[in-house]
């Protein structure tokens, strides 16, 4: 359908382009939504069902993606396979840490599964998790049980502030949107030597819209948001590991990117981070990293595709 409207558009002269066009939700009928729930259901991503009957993208989300039962945690949808390869590296990363972890705090628990594989680990002395959503407060409850394991359901930015807290050894920043408040009070969190997982949730997703590219540009400092979505969908994510990168130095930390990986819908980031000095810490960023299009630009992110490293859960699956 895309290739077919891009060719038509070329063969009549008219611009294919959505800068400045916003579509309404009039054209979402019954009839609409029924064919549109089996077009999603059968695998057809939500912004293609939003240009096929011409309605507003987030309208079709919200109708698509909201009203499942425990959205963004069920895994129904395409992306599941992702969230089992994040689970993956998660074990592999805990594995080979070199750390030893007593103390863990994950403000985005879900339903458990990362807590479930910390669990394993014999070092393990206390996980703090915190979940808002109630639906998912209740499967988490349903499917942890251990007395390692304290649970709270609310907002987690109050407890970021908490110096009671104290410190930890893990902090797992797995926001479904943005995690960006979180990340100014992450660094009084953590031990002089721990591990932080961060990830680049639905903001990055929806970039391709003009008003996300905005707020990313608020968040980040990233300004070069008028250029092609595939082309900002590649370099976008240096520039907020980047941001990372300058709060940790802010902080008087550095890290190591022990892997990075694009997935489809979030870009996800396994560090192990080191306080040190501030000159030191200094240094480390202007030999990682560069002021650009008003931001803070990673040099080197190795950051593969999904597609590239997907034959990892395949194998693990076979075994």
């Amino acid at each position: 359908m895309i290739y077919k409207l891009l060719k038509y558009c070329k063969s009549k002269g008219i611009p294919f382009t959505q800068k400045e066009r916003s579509e309404s939700s009039k054209n979402w009928t019954e009839q609409v939504k029924n064919c549109a729930v089996e077009l999603f259901e059968s695998g057809l991503p939500a912004w293609k069902i939003a240009t096929t009957f011409r309605v507003d993208f987030e309208h079709v989300e919200k109708e698509l993606f909201l009203k499942r039962n425990h959205y963004g945690h069920d895994k129904k949808n395409p992306f599941g396979i992702n969230t089992d390869h994040k689970q993956l590296v998660n074990e592999e990363y805990i594995e080979n840490s070199n750390i030893q972890i007593k103390r863990v705090f994950e403000p985005y628990a879900g339903e458990g599964r990362f807590t479930k594989i910390l669990l394993t680990c014999s070092t393990i002395k206390e996980i703090i998790c915190i979940e808002s959503n109630k639906e998912t407060a209740d499967v988490f409850r349903s499917s942890v049980r251990d007395k390692r394991v304290k649970f709270i359901e609310d907002d987690n930015l109050t407890y970021f502030q908490d110096k009671s807290l104290g410190k930890f050894d893990l902090i797992d920043l797995d926001p479904f949107i943005t995690c960006n408040e979180q990340l100014k009070y992450v660094w009084d969190r953590l031990n002089n030597k721990s591990l932080l997982c961060v990830t680049f949730g639905g903001e990055y997703r929806r970039s391709f819209i003009s008003t996300n590219r905005k707020s990313i540009s608020n968040r980040y400092g990233f300004t070069n948001f008028e250029i092609p979505n595939k082309d900002y969908l590649e370099i976008v994510p240096s520039y907020f590991i980047g941001y990372v990168a300058k709060m940790a130095v802010e902080n008087n930390f550095y890290f190591d990117i022990v892997r990075a990986v694009r997935y489809a819908n979030n870009c996800r980031f396994w560090l192990r981070t080191t306080k040190s000095n501030s000159i030191y810490c200094t240094n480390w960023l202007s030999s990682v990293a560069r002021v650009e299009d008003g931001g803070t630009l990673f040099k080197s992110l190795q950051m593969p595709r999904f597609k590239e490293v997907r034959s990892e859960i395949d194998n693990a699956r076979l075994l």
